[in-house]
């Protein structure tokens, strides 16, 4: 898998852990795949009917999704945003807004694809966080 560094903060892959329920060496493997972004409240990370690129695990705060400039949704620590574009290949569904500052982790569309192939424990938290968006 083409991660992009061998060495990951220690209190970042701890924090992913505890967060995803993942194990340690998934929560290592995920932390190399991506990237710690830290975003000011009010700012969107995903916008409305854009192509789908990139998804995010948050690590602190939380965001809105929004439909047609609705909330329908709020996010926080441990949660996957992003993942149903990915998972069906279409543009984006909704917008996600920084609801307060954010911390998170920054997956391109490739890293999501190379963890949902090799990391078993990963596909599963992503296909159920899209699951239990889209059930209603």
């Amino acid at each position: 898998m083409p991660f992009k560094s061998d060495k990951v903060d220690k209190e970042l892959v701890a924090r992913l852990a505890e967060l995803t329920g993942l194990s340690s060496k998934d929560a290592n493997t995920l932390a190399k795949a991506g990237q710690s972004v830290r975003v000011p409240e009010g700012w969107s990370i995903i916008f409305e009917t854009t192509p789908s690129d990139k998804a995010y695990i948050l690590l602190d705060g939380e965001v809105d999704v929004r439909k047609s400039g609705e909330t329908i949704a709020t996010v926080g620590p441990g949660g996957v945003v992003g993942e149903i574009g990915l998972l069906n290949r279409k543009l984006r569904s909704a917008s996600v807004v920084a609801a307060t500052p954010i911390e998170a982790i920054h997956f391109t569309a490739e890293a999501i694809e190379d963890l949902v192939k090799n990391v078993p424990a990963f596909s599963e938290l992503f296909k159920h966080a899209a699951e239990s968006r889209t059930q209603d």
